[in-house]
């Protein structure tokens, strides 16, 4: 008698289901598997069959390269291409991108923060974006300069060393209470701690300048009792920190130090928002910003036509400890960013342990360097509704057990299926994870990824396909707006 033995070779089951309705199925002799990530099976006689060490599955990179970049089908809108893996992995290999195996980067998770900037001699095979005015020609991949300084030093992840080794000690001489509209212009000193109770608005063409060294706590309260700092529409902020002097946003009896929390403690207030005139792809400009109440005193408004909107300026900017929910599961992220504009300065930001997500873009034009978000709840960055702006040098730490996807990436909103779609341009970032989700393209997002470096999550990039609309499937296939390109993935998808 002649048996038949089905070897499955390559085993990987798919949990996130979270915020996607993905479902798949492989039927094996009346046997339905249900939401495999990638299953291959071969067939042998059983004396001929092998051994699988179920701990190196993975490990072979022609192997894994299916799985650095997949796509799925959105709920039941079609099914893939017969030849989607074949599109994917010659798109992985012809632009440059290489799966480390062999300690191309020196990274440990057990020693992350110093052992995220790699060694000199690694990770210097950086493309530069030919004729962009705001992309830094860089020879390297990844956040940090190979065997160079640490632009981070100054945050509260590591420890404000700029801080500490500098000559400014935070002393605040008396405490001030916000609440409501700020409808002219006001400067916030260093010597003054600033508390803000409520929703506070920066609005009437009023401009609040923040001095360098300067703490704000916002009060406890969930709801419509939360604190927050918007700036509207028709405010502007010009909030400028140094290494050595940050702008702190953090709870309530928090020292500028962040003694008083520890770094993984989040939603004891709301977070910083920003608004502008910025094109989105929203049916109209009168769209609110969420993570704030539907409120007609609240001028949460954002969207218009000037892609080079001015907000202002943010830099070294530390925003600890936000998130407050206010209502049916709507958190406040760190920082938000609604339909904000390319005139708008933004370097140096941190934000750290806030519940939802670390930075998020809804729509706008947006032009961003050295963010890096640390141990926050949900995704650590998030874009949508048109977003069209250019991104570098940032930077992601995953806490053990918490934080969504690294990168949640859409287009939509309820401006889905509609131009502009979101497409920006991401170089040099370093994205580590926890085991979970790497990054997401779906309703119909495109964007580009370059000169990065991706560690240690359960899954590869995904890409949602869906035949009753347009699609991220067609910003990659059609029309080369979702591009993956010259970036090293260590222990991704293994």
């Amino acid at each position: 008698m002649t048996f038949l033995c089905i070897k499955i070779v390559k085993f990987k089951i798919n949990y996130k289901m979270k915020k996607k309705n993905l479902l798949r199925s492989l039927v094996l002799s009346g046997l339905t598997i249900v939401a495999l990530s990638l299953i291959t099976v071969t067939f042998t006689g059983c004396e001929k069959d092998e051994t699988t060490d179920l701990d190196t599955l993975g490990q072979n990179e022609n192997e894994v390269a299916f799985q650095l970049v997949t796509a799925y089908v959105e709920g039941e809108h079609g099914s893939l291409p017969s030849d989607y893996q074949t599109k994917l992995e010659d798109h992985f290999n012809d632009n440059g991108n290489v799966i480390d195996s062999t300690g191309m980067v020196s990274l440990d998770h057990g020693d992350i923060l110093n052992t995220i900037i790699p060694k000199s001699g690694e990770a210097e095979n950086g493309e530069a974006l030919s004729g962009d005015q705001f992309i830094e020609k860089v020879s390297y991949q990844g956040a940090f300069e190979p065997g160079g300084s640490n632009w981070a030093s100054w945050t509260l992840t590591y420890g404000m060393q700029d801080y500490s080794e500098g000559n400014y000690t935070y002393s605040a001489d008396d405490t001030v209470q916000i609440s409501g509209n700020i409808t002219n212009d006001q400067t916030w000193e260093k010597t003054t701690l600033y508390k803000l109770n409520g929703f506070v608005f920066v609005t009437e063409d009023a401009t609040l300048t923040i001095e360098a060294g300067t703490m704000i706590q916002g009060l406890p309260g969930q709801g419509d009792n939360a604190s927050a700092l918007i700036i509207a529409r028709d405010g502007e902020i010009m909030a400028r920190g140094t290494a050595e002097m940050p702008i702190v946003f953090t709870g309530d009896d928090d020292t500028y130090t962040g003694d008083n929390y520890g770094n993984k403690v989040s939603g004891l207030w709301g977070g910083l928002i920003v608004l502008g005139s910025a094109p989105t792809n929203n049916p109209n400009d009168d769209y609110r910003i969420e993570g704030i109440p539907e409120d007609p005193a609240y001028p949460g408004q954002y969207g218009g036509n000037a892609a080079d909107d001015n907000s202002g300026v943010l830099e070294y900017i530390s925003i600890r400890h936000g998130g407050t929910n206010i209502g049916q599961g709507n958190e406040i992220n760190g920082l938000s960013l609604g339909g904000v504009g390319n005139g708008t300065t933004i370097d140096q930001i941190e934000v750290i342990a806030n519940v939802d997500d670390g930075v998020e873009w809804f729509g706008g034009t947006a032009n961003t360097k050295h963010l890096f978000v640390a141990y926050c709840g949900d995704d650590s960055y998030d874009y949508d509704e048109g977003f069209q702006g250019k991104g570098q040098f940032w930077a992601t730490i995953q806490a053990e057990g918490t934080g969504g996807r690294l990168g949640e990436h859409d287009s939509g909103g309820d401006g889905e299926g509609t131009q502009p779609y979101s497409k920006p341009k991401i170089y040099n970032a370093t994205y580590v994870g926890n085991g979970g989700d790497l990054i997401t393209f779906r309703d119909d997002a495109g964007g580009t990824y370059a000169n990065s470096i991706f560690y240690r999550t359960a899954s590869g990039i995904e890409i949602e396909y869906r035949d009753d609309k347009h699609s991220s499937w067609q910003q990659f296939e059609d029309e080369n707006n979702l591009v993956i390109k010259n970036n090293i993935f260590k222990n991704i998808a293994q």
